[in-house]
């Protein structure tokens, strides 16, 4: 050796040693088995589907009322039951569904929305009428009105 220099390092060799009965770990995969198209499906995967509301009270009561019925092969019809549910429902209900539908048949649905809200007529009662429904309600009232003299 020289003087005034180093000696050399020795260098080091790392191996990695793989075990003989090494098996490489399986990746995990879902796997979603397609279910054919037909209504009864169609009610089964609506119902997993509210599952995923269930943090939000207000998706609850409106995914409770929605009525899913199938149109054709990738067509559904959505019945919701007031127009005021219908831009919460645009919003938040129908990118699930859609999403879930195609996860579940394999198949992108169209959503068509209607509106099944009932519309009552308000009538205004007359004293007459009102005393009339007591009356049948409680005939007791019509003779108490005769015993008094009552007139309406």
């Amino acid at each position: 050796m020289k003087q005034g220099t180093a000696p050399a390092p020795e260098e080091t060799l790392q191996v990695k040693e793989t075990p003989v009965n090494y098996q490489k770990p399986e990746e995990k995969t879902e796997i979603h088995t397609q279910r054919a198209v037909n209504q009864g499906n169609i009610t089964a995967a609506w119902q997993e589907c509210k599952r995923q509301f269930s943090g939000d009270m207000q998706l609850q009561v409106i995914a409770q009322n929605i009525e899913l019925s199938l149109q054709s092969a990738t067509e559904l019809q959505c019945t919701l039951q007031a127009a005021t549910q219908q831009s919460t429902f645009e919003q938040k209900i129908q990118p699930l569904i859609i999403r879930h539908f195609r996860e579940v048949f394999g198949v992108s649905f169209s959503l068509n929305i209607a509106i099944s809200e009932v519309l009552t007529e308000q009538k205004l009662y007359t004293p007459h009428e009102k005393f009339e429904y007591l009356a049948q309600k409680n005939p007791a009232v019509e003779l108490l009105k005769q015993k008094l003299h009552l007139e309406l």
